[in-house]
């Protein structure tokens, strides 16, 4: 892997490489360990060894489980609070992964090789296993120790709200998300309605400087990640406001977006973050 020298020289500096202070004009140990990783969620994924996001476990977070609509053959999960079932997951206090439950994961692969001599049942036990836990062995970068599993790779909001969750939400509002209906809801805009959103988006964002966003044309179809959250941070709660059948849903986006803005501070209090949190929740809720 292409990682290997890097985690070579993370092993090694965290023993320790003999280093000259030019200023004190003398040696010291320098020692460095690398505590976060950054990377999209396929890049992250990939790094801690796990199935994904697809898969039947598919948090890198937590340890939740997703269903899937076996009716339609579809082979994609969806992880809902609730599932069809009337099991529920409670938000507040979700199975999270530690590395005490990693290493409790990995060592179930171990035994099964230990106990389960034919090659063939053991590797149909394994994927059993990897599955139910959404893992396929142990991660990258785990020899010093410096990287908690998960904490250590958070979230990007571009990629989770920008390029998954916004463009799908505006996608269910149209009537256009997997062919799902409004069944019991109320929430779909015409289309004639999002033309004219559409233009108005264009024609708000003429006066703006460019620092502060691009041109936003009339086709969201060829929306940037940037433009979708100059979009819905600042646009949709106005644009949208009224064009619900029921104001509900308006409510639903603005907090949201609220949601959003917080994730984007620079500073956060732990008092701030235990209300995200809390937002959060009630957000998710509210949406099933």
């Amino acid at each position: 892997s292409f990682l290997v020298p890097y985690d070579d020289e993370c092993a090694a500096l965290a023993v320790g490489v003999r280093t000259f202070n030019a200023p004190a004009k003398e040696f010291f140990t320098l020692r460095g360990y690398t505590l976060f990783e950054m990377g999209d969620i396929i890049a992250i994924e990939k790094s801690l060894n796990i199935k994904g996001h697809n898969s039947f476990c598919p948090c890198r977070s937590c340890e939740i489980k997703g269903v899937r609509n076996v009716t339609d053959h579809k082979k994609l999960y969806y992880v809902p609070l609730t599932q069809p079932d009337g099991r529920s997951w409670d938000p507040e206090n979700l199975p999270l992964w530690t590395p005490e439950r990693l290493v409790a994961a990995i060592q179930k692969f171990d035994e099964i090789s230990a106990t389960i001599p034919d090659q063939a049942a053991a590797a149909k036990a394994k994927d059993v296993l990897a599955k139910f836990h959404g893992m396929k062995g142990l991660p990258a970068l785990r020899r010093v120790g410096s990287l908690h599993y998960p904490r250590s790779r958070p979230w990007d909001t571009m990629h989770l709200f920008f390029e998954n969750i916004v463009p799908n939400l505006v996608k269910l509002w149209s009537g256009k998300f997997k062919g799902l209906d409004v069944g019991t809801g109320s929430y779909e805009i015409p289309a004639d309605t999002w033309d004219l959103i559409w233009e108005e988006t264009a024609a708000a964002v003429q006066h703006i400087p460019s620092d502060f966003v691009r041109v936003l044309g009339s086709t969201p179809g060829y929306y940037t990640a940037e433009a979708w959250a100059f979009w819905f941070i600042y646009l949709a709660p106005i644009l949208l406001k009224g064009r619900f059948p029921d104001t509900k849903y308006h409510t639903h986006l603005c907090e949201l977006s609220d949601i959003i803005k917080a994730c984007l501070r620079f500073t956060s209090t732990t008092v701030q973050v235990e209300t995200l949190w809390q937002d959060i929740i009630r957000w998710v809720r509210k949406y099933e």
